[in-house]
């Protein structure tokens, strides 16, 4: 999961950031980005407790390190946030 997110959290900041330029495109980019993202942690969470076990990524670290697995939800949600906020500008 977090290797997942790290390498697609890269590729998506460097698009916004090259088309940083071109009006709304970068903020489309990440706000479209952070939208598919909601849906799969939802998603995941949601199927993970209708089944009892783990579902996806977030819940599988979640089982094995909880700690570590707020940690990487909050760092990829934050940067993301970021994100928006410094292209909103």
């Amino acid at each position: 999961m977090a290797g997942g997110f790290l390498v697609e959290r890269v590729v998506v900041l460097l698009l916004a950031w090259l088309s940083a330029g071109v009006g709304t495109l970068s903020l489309v980019r990440v706000g479209a980005s952070t939208a598919v993202l909601l849906l799969y942690l939802v998603s995941d969470v949601a199927l993970s407790l209708r089944r009892g076990r783990s579902y996806g990524d977030v819940t599988a670290m979640w089982r094995i390190a909880p700690v570590v697995s707020v940690a990487a939800v909050v760092v990829v949600l934050s940067l993301r946030a970021g994100a928006v906020w410094l292209l909103a500008r």
